[in-house]
């Protein structure tokens, strides 16, 4: 099947944006899926029995939702089997960022032993009052920040994070109103992290 190659603004963006595949003929719904919007990205369409379609592309995220009525984008129609690229530029809005940071506190007296932090913190997020826990970030010793799309202002989220998931999650934050786009994760180590 044919290729599509998105000329987007959007850069680094860590969100997936709604897609339908229809048949061009009937406007029956033939595929529908999330994909990466990113410039420059790559979506390959292929599988389908030989028919007419076109693609259509939404604002809408797989992270908090968006407009799934009005398509952003609506290809030329195409041939399911056809092995042509198309280049098409999709004007989708850039969403707001979070820059997020964590901070690690050691108890009063003592200060921060660099050598004893982990290679890799995965963090995680989750909605408040919710129990869905989805991965936010995987910082490094060196790179303790971050740049995500999947956050929004003004919700509230709670915040865990783990040298070693399988093993559990021994930092947490409480329940947080974001309410600037500079957030600050801040984690109260233990004497094993601090001398």
């Amino acid at each position: 099947g044919p290729t599509f190659i998105f000329k987007t603004p959007l850069n680094g963006v860590d969100l997936s944006f709604y897609g339908q595949v229809l048949n061009a003929l009937t406007g029956k719904l033939v595929s529908d899926f999330y994909t990466n919007l990113n410039n420059d990205a790559r979506r390959s369409f292929g599988g389908f029995p030989k028919q007419p379609l076109k693609l259509r592309l939404f604002n809408r995220n797989n992270f908090y939702g968006g407009d799934a009525t009005k398509p952003l984008f609506e290809s030329v129609v195409f041939d399911a089997c056809e092995q042509t690229e198309y280049t098409v530029n999709i004007p989708v809005p850039v969403p707001p960022s979070v820059a997020m940071e964590i901070s690690l506190k050691c108890p009063a007296g003592k200060t921060l032993d660099e050598s004893t932090l982990p290679q890799e913190t995965h963090v995680q997020y989750r909605l408040a009052g919710t129990d869905s826990w989805t991965d936010l970030a995987k910082l490094t010793r060196q790179q303790l920040k971050a740049q995500t799309y999947r956050l929004q202002l003004g919700k509230r989220y709670g915040f865990r994070a783990s040298p070693n998931p399988a093993t559990g999650w021994p930092f947490l934050q409480k329940d947080t109103t974001l309410t600037q786009a500079k957030y600050q994760l801040v984690f109260n180590l233990t004497q094993g992290y601090c001398k």
